[in-house]
């Protein structure tokens, strides 16, 4: 049996610092009193076979330590043939990526930050996304999401970051993928399926599915989103151009001021079916994972999640300092 909480480190995250930071992180987490067993990624998705393992060999927690990719990773070892492996166990975050979107939406600040919520942090469910769609070999597809989803120019964009550095950090790494994308990007053609309304057509440069707020390394794409709502928020961008991408929209979506202009349409939905024979290129959680045809459902309260004390998603929730961390019902010996 392995001890109750996992802790999943990838090194490579915000290229290599992870693992010169993650010695230091250990160390307060010993200090904190948590009895936990880390295990380091060694290559794509190999997060999601140890949180499976981890999971099947009693874990209850599983710790995430690197970016929005790697906790995608874990997020899809909770699952196995759409079941829940475990479904008390939860996840926990410490932010050490590039982008270090979806922290910010959840208010769990980067590093050692982090490991206030060890203490006075409170669980929360949310919601999560469900994907099936083609891979980049072709192949049918089905993955589980936590923040974001885009096709077309998100999906651009994470290629040119990708081609060429992150060692700008996250908001010019983004910045340098948005503006190149933008300026290498075309329109596309779009059928869509929402919520089982009669299916439309659109040229659109982008499809968005927001469960978080921010992607991008910052982009307030979708300030109204919540996670634990039941629902999606579905953006469409079309009938725009390059210039006004770039020196309007662009930003305007740093703060989450771009909903207002007649080119971006949004709605809250649960499902979304978008078909295109352009072949939009698809960015999940950051990572590029494949292209259309592809459907998307949200799954309502679908993982448990440790967020800090003054969470947006802890509304309605007792704010008590004195109350009874959850770590601590959990610590060996205790």
């Amino acid at each position: 049996m392995l001890e109750p909480v996992v802790v999943i480190v990838n090194p490579a995250s915000a290229g290599g610092c992870t693992a010169r930071a993650w010695p230091g992180l250990a160390k307060r987490l010993d200090a904190l009193g948590v009895h936990f067993a880390a295990f380091p990624t060694t290559g794509p998705l190999a997060a999601t076979v140890l949180t499976q393992q981890a999971l099947q060999n009693g874990a209850q927690t599983i710790v995430a330590v690197g970016g929005d990719g790697t906790v995608n990773e874990i997020v899809n070892g909770f699952y196995v043939d759409d079941e829940l492996l475990n479904p008390s166990a939860r996840l926990a975050i410490i932010p050490s990526g590039t982008g270090r979107d979806l922290p910010k939406t959840l208010g769990i600040p980067p590093g050692s930050g982090a490991l206030a919520c060890f203490v006075r942090g409170r669980e929360r469910t949310i919601d999560l996304g469900r994907a099936t769609f083609l891979d980049h070999a072709g192949r049918l597809t089905r993955r589980y999401f936590i923040n974001i989803v885009d096709l077309g120019l998100g999906g651009e964009t994470v290629l040119q970051i990708n081609q060429a550095s992150k060692m700008l950090g996250g908001f010019l790494a983004f910045l340098y993928g948005a503006v190149v994308g933008i300026l290498k990007h075309h329109s596309w053609l779009a059928e869509l399926s929402v919520d089982g309304d009669p299916p439309y057509s659109t040229r659109t440069e982008m499809v968005l599915l927001a469960n978080g707020q921010y992607f991008g390394g910052g982009m307030h794409v979708a300030p109204r989103a919540e996670m634990d709502d039941g629902y999606f928020d579905l953006m469409v961008l079309g009938g725009t151009s390059k210039f006004h991408l770039i020196f309007s929209l662009l930003p305007k979506v740093y703060g989450g001021r771009h909903l207002n202009d007649p080119r971006v349409s949004c709605r809250r939905v649960r499902r979304v079916s978008v078909s295109s024979p352009d072949c939009a290129l698809m960015q999940m959680d950051g990572e590029l994972v494949g292209t259309t045809d592809a459907t998307f459902e949200i799954l309502p309260g679908a993982l448990k999640l440790l967020v800090p004390a003054n969470s947006a998603l802890t509304d309605g929730v007792s704010k008590d300092a004195t109350a009874a961390s959850p770590w601590q019902s959990k610590r060996l010996g205790s």
